[in-house]
């Protein structure tokens, strides 16, 4: 799965046809610049939903740190 066109990500095949590849492009492509020109950050996703900013994140940057909450515990279960 490639998020913006820009970033592939290996997901569970439970989430194949979901629409992540289209969803907020913009964020996933401000969090892919700044995190290359930021190698091994420390990134922290507030209320990261099922968490695909935070994926994203790990497959950008393997060497980063990322730390995901979410109030939603059905959401965090998914991850």
């Amino acid at each position: 799965m490639r998020f913006s066109g820009d970033i592939s990500v290996i997901v569970p095949s439970r989430f194949a046809g979901v629409a992540l590849e289209t969803h907020e492009p913009e964020a996933f492509v401000a969090l892919a610049a700044w995190m290359r020109q930021n190698p091994g950050a420390c990134i922290i996703d507030i209320g990261c939903s099922i968490g695909a900013l935070s994926v994203a994140a790990l497959f950008i940057d393997s060497d980063a740190e990322i730390t995901a909450i979410d109030s939603n515990i059905a959401s965090l279960l998914t991850t």
